[in-house]
């Protein structure tokens, strides 16, 4: 059990290295944030990246760590948004 709890702590340092390098590059979320801000649950973004759906956002996957690029999360909603 030890061994697993170190390799918890050490997958949680990792996955924040990598997190904070891809944000020093472009303002990054995780799929928690993408879901509040579509108001959806992230399971659903989960069933959408196994589904394979065409018509989502576009992620980044690093170290097993799913990212979303601000950048492309607005754009997908800018895609959809209805004009009158």
């Amino acid at each position: 059990m030890e061994a697993t709890v170190e390799n918890t702590v050490e997958r949680t340092k990792e996955v924040k290295r990598t997190r904070s390098k891809l944000d020093q590059v472009e303002k990054c979320l995780t799929s928690n944030e993408v879901a509040e801000m579509l108001r959806i649950k992230p399971q659903t973004l989960r069933h959408w990246r196994a589904q394979q759906v065409k018509d989502q956002p576009v992620y980044i996957k690093r170290n097993g760590l799913v990212l979303y690029r601000k950048r492309d999360v607005d754009e997908w909603l800018s895609r959809g948004a209805v004009k009158h």
